[in-house]
């Protein structure tokens, strides 16, 4: 029988192939550790961002994350804390099991840390901006397809020049032409302070006008109109005005909001201004469509104004849209030769009255200014209830006689037609909008939120600098002595 034996070099040859060996073995270990530690770390992300505040998706279509977990504060440590609970279900397959068995690969421990976070109030609510947009396409995608041109800004631009006309009127030097008649201080000289234009037609078609001897002087009426206020004018009767307020210090755009920290690369741009308004109309109550849930009434209004109470936004705004009226009927005045010649007849029948006839071309243009401001507070009773008035008016639908002028409140809700191809409230509310920055409406948009989660949603604490929209977060762990690591960054609109 024949011994074997080993030689010294194949002893030597046979070490290197099983320290080779166990390189490999190690380092297709570590190799794997790392795929599974990315993999834990992008499954247990994926699974903390689906942790989304489902009410604020179910009411406005925003995905955050609810950082203070029902808390003012924000709750950092839980996220970390979640992360690493959810990452070990991936590192350590067999945590749950009944029956212990060795694993393939030996994670001892795993450790999170927040390495950056982005909340929704950060740079001016740019990641609320984005996701409110994308809310809006997602809501009502034919309306954001159609949106390529701004009709709001084309009406604003409109009716900005409507006023600047009503502005470089002579109102103010007929108003006081008219005061000075009315306190027997008038002179003939007088009439020569306003510039006047009536052509001869015009002047003659005056004469054969008759408002009788008893016509009323609307300009006296339309000043103890103004001092009842715009809410007693213009809104229906038998319609109450919400009485909510809210405590404006407590909202986002009034206090010092936490802020995310890092660099954590959130790519919200500039958001659509159109879109962000479309968003605002159809996701937030304004006077003609409320909804009745607790809290203000009239957020788009705020939206606009600002102010802590619904009454004082409804008034804010009702203020606007009168002077956008107002100057749009005054413009129409000042261009129809028909009407010229009635306010001229009005005029005439005033100053008679005063015995200052020849101051009646001057006197004419401050009745032509309160019958602009008469027919707009009947456009105003006629858009709360609902109802349409066009931008620009013609003689179909103008609405109120010079001869009703000087009773104009009396004929109360009676007074007005809605016109099928006019404008309603809540386009009206959108010319005002368009009046406002990307910035302010996004700001606004956030406190009405923050109001109403804390308010008809239930949830008292609620805060939007609490709710995250992206996080960068490095995920540790040790495999068999050696520390591997990585890092993931998610957002919302993204992974999402």
């Amino acid at each position: 029988m024949k011994r074997g034996s080993i030689t010294l070099g194949l002893c030597l040859a046979m070490s290197l192939l099983l320290s080779f060996a166990a390189a490999a073995i190690h380092s297709a270990a570590v190799s794997a550790g790392r795929v599974v530690l990315a993999s834990a770390l992008e499954q247990s992300m994926f699974s903390l961002f689906g942790e989304y505040d489902t009410e604020l998706f179910d009411r406005y279509g925003l995905l955050f994350l609810d950082a203070g977990r029902g808390k003012s504060a924000l709750q950092l440590q839980k996220l970390t804390d979640q992360t690493e609970e959810y990452a070990s279900y991936i590192l350590h397959p067999r945590k749950q099991s009944m029956i212990p068995e060795r694993e393939l690969l030996n994670f001892q421990s795993q450790k999170a840390s927040l390495l950056a976070y982005t909340l929704a109030t950060d740079g001016g609510g740019a990641a609320f901006s984005e996701q409110a947009c994308r809310a809006m396409k997602d809501a009502a995608p034919s309306i954001a397809a159609g949106m390529a041109k701004d009709a709001a800004a084309e009406n604003l631009e409109k009716s900005s020049l409507q006023e600047h006309l009503m502005n470089d009127s002579d109102i103010g030097s007929a108003q006081a032409v008219y005061e000075s008649a009315r306190n027997a201080e008038a002179t003939e000289e007088d009439s020569g302070r306003v510039k006047t234009d009536f052509t001869d037609a015009e002047i003659a078609a005056a004469k054969q006008i008759s408002l009788g001897s008893d016509y009323q002087d609307p300009i006296a009426a339309a000043a103890s109109a103004r001092n009842m206020g715009i809410l007693a004018l213009a809104v229906p009767s038998g319609v109450q005005v919400s009485a909510a307020s809210v405590r404006v210090n407590d909202l986002p755009s009034h206090r010092a909001c936490q802020r995310g920290i890092g660099a954590a690369p959130d790519s919200a741009g500039m958001a659509d201004r159109v879109l962000l308004c479309e968003y605002a109309m159809n996701f937030f109550p304004y006077f003609t469509n409320c909804g009745g849930e607790e809290g203000l009434q009239y957020q788009v209004e705020y939206l606009i104004a600002g102010h802590s109470s619904d009454a004082e936004n409804l008034k804010a705004v009702l203020n606007r849209l009168l002077v956008i009226r107002e100057a749009s009927n005054f413009s129409f005045l000042s261009t129809n030769s028909a009407k010229r010649a009635e306010t001229l007849a009005a005029a005439e029948a005033v100053c008679s009255a005063l015995l200052v006839p020849y101051l009646a071309p001057a006197v004419a243009v401050a009745v032509r200014a309160v019958w602009a401001y008469a027919e707009a507070i009947a456009d105003l009773r006629v858009l709360l209830k609902g109802g349409k008035i066009p931008l620009v008016k013609t003689d179909a639908s103008w609405q109120l006689s010079v001869e009703a002028l000087p009773g104009f409140l009396a004929a109360g809700d009676a007074v007005g037609e809605d016109e099928p191809e006019g404008l309603d409230y809540s386009q009206y509310l959108r010319i005002l909008l368009a009046a406002k920055t990307t910035r302010k409406v996004t700001s606004g948009l956030m406190d009405m939120v923050e109001h109403t989660m804390r308010t008809a949603a239930g949830k008292p604490e609620f805060r939007m600098d609490c709710c995250v929209s992206a996080i960068n977060m490095k995920l540790k762990a040790n495999l068999d002595g050696r520390e591997l690591s990585g890092t993931q960054y998610y957002r919302y609109g993204v992974n999402a």
